[in-house]
């Protein structure tokens, strides 16, 4: 998980990132932090995979708007 979060970092940090690409990074940083979730953390796995998905979701939108030497740049450096 360290992994993921510096990667995250380094992305909302990125220039040539589009503000609605670090947009979404906020908001799903945001979801994670709330305790309002969509399946609520009491019901057994579902509660955490939620909010995995959602991370992951966040991530994957935001490396899409790179290009592939950019996007390989962030992954080696976090070392994914």
């Amino acid at each position: 998980m360290p992994a993921y979060l510096k990667l995250a970092w380094r992305l909302a940090r990125d220039p040539l990132l589009s503000r609605a690409r670090r947009a979404a990074l906020v908001a799903a940083a945001g979801y994670l932090a709330s305790p309002i979730d969509l399946v609520p953390g009491v019901v057994p796995v579902l509660g955490q995979l939620d909010d995995v998905a959602v991370a992951l979701a966040a991530l994957r939108f935001a490396l899409a708007g790179l290009d592939t030497e950019r996007r390989r740049a962030h992954l080696d450096a976090v070392g994914l």
